[in-house]
């Protein structure tokens, strides 16, 4: 899968949504590397946003059949004013969860819907899917939420292609 059609997956997912919402004037949508969360969260100012954190990949198989098992990641984060009030925490958290499982939903039903046909999700394992409390998240000790994380199992794309390399004529078999 193509790191570009993934984050266009997630970012179509928060534009369509109702409950996030994403648009240019209320960007509540942010792809991020897992070491980068703080700068990626600058441009946010309106919640609850979906973080798509960049998917990581392991090989596993044979030489004719290698797999690329994916592991991908989201948070439902949203703001609270004042962590001291428990029921405000608790409210924010359980929206971020009923969110999240919108999100899973949706997926589901596009995996459902584009079955046998080319999908940049193709290969979703639903039963890998997990869900875990997160916050305070450390930016600024007041988003809390909800990451979840799934499991994709896609054919590796590691056909060689001597026409790639400077020395093909080395790799002519």
């Amino acid at each position: 899968m193509k790191h570009i059609e993934y984050v266009a997956y997630f970012k179509h997912i928060a534009e369509d949504l109702k409950a996030l919402g994403h648009n240019d004037q209320e960007p509540k949508f942010i792809s991020f590397d897992m070491w980068d969360l703080e700068n990626a969260m600058k441009g946010i100012h309106k919640f609850p946003t979906l973080g798509l954190e960049a998917i990581t990949s392991q090989l596993t198989g044979s030489y004719n059949n290698l797999r690329d098992h994916q592991l991908g990641a989201f948070y439902i984060v949203d703001r609270v004013l004042d962590k001291g009030n428990s029921q405000e925490k608790d409210e924010a958290i359980s929206r971020c969860k009923e969110i999240g499982w919108k999100v899973i939903s949706y997926i589901i039903n596009d995996v459902h819907r584009f079955q046998g046909q080319s999908f940049v999700l193709q290969g979703f394992n639903t039963s890998s899917v997990k869900a875990e409390k997160i916050g305070p998240i450390p930016i600024n000790n007041t988003l809390y939420g909800y990451r979840f994380t799934f499991m994709i199992n896609q054919a590796a794309p590691t056909t060689f292609d001597a026409s790639d390399w400077h020395t093909a004529e080395r790799y002519t078999v």
